[in-house]
């Protein structure tokens, strides 16, 4: 029987002390503080560019809107608090596709941005030569909202917004070694297999 691959991702059972054999230094972006909002329901009045396929006809018709992409926070100022705080205050930037149909049913979409203002309280590491920074991610969903014309759409939609301080660290972590990867599966069936355990008879219904 084969040795089991031991050194792999997954679960420990047994001691998990067993097998440690260093120290090693990684460097990460820890999360010094961080919050999450929750927005049940904005309206953004939205221009729409690129516009995909070519030869839509309107009207258009709503379907749907979503994020679709990593969310910028821009013009982001910090002002110290007390005990360690600071207030955390700009935009947050949302790229979106907007998806429709035109008159003859054929669907669309058009990408934008929406900004939303965030001003919040987080906990800030004192002075280092690493600086921190302010980090952001946001998810948005629409299924609610209508075109004013061809190219400007108005939406209902519920945001998500989580804003993060990262610090980059060096932590020291005990390590097992390297990694040892198990083989791949085999996805393809010979022919000669796929034959012999075909049934003679189709199942009955």
């Amino acid at each position: 029987m084969a040795e089991e691959n031991t050194i792999k991702a997954g679960r420990i059972s047994g001691d998990p002390t067993r097998g440690l054999c260093e120290r090693v230094v990684i460097e990460v972006q820890r999360v010094y503080d961080g919050c999450i909002t929750r927005i049940p329901s904005k309206t953004f009045v939205l221009r729409l560019d690129d516009i995909e396929p070519p030869g839509l006809k309107p009207p258009f018709t709503y379907v749907s809107a979503e994020s679709s992409g990593a969310a910028e926070f821009r013009d982001v100022s910090v002002t110290p608090l007390s005990e360690g705080r600071s207030r955390i205050e700009g935009d947050v930037i949302i790229p979106i596709t907007v998806h429709f149909t035109d008159s003859y049913g054929r669907r669309g979409t058009g990408i934008s941005t929406v900004t939303v203002h965030r001003d919040v309280v987080l906990h800030t590491p004192a002075r280092s030569l690493v600086p921190f920074r302010v980090t952001t991610q946001a998810t948005l969903a629409s299924d609610i909202g209508s075109f004013i014309s061809e190219d400007t759409v108005n939406i209902v939609c519920c945001i998500v917004l989580i804003t993060k301080i990262i610090v980059p660290t060096d932590i020291v972590i005990p390590c097992y070694g390297r990694g040892v990867y198990p083989d791949c599966g085999q996805t393809e069936e010979d022919v000669c297999t796929r034959l012999l355990n075909t049934p003679v008879f189709p199942p009955l219904d």
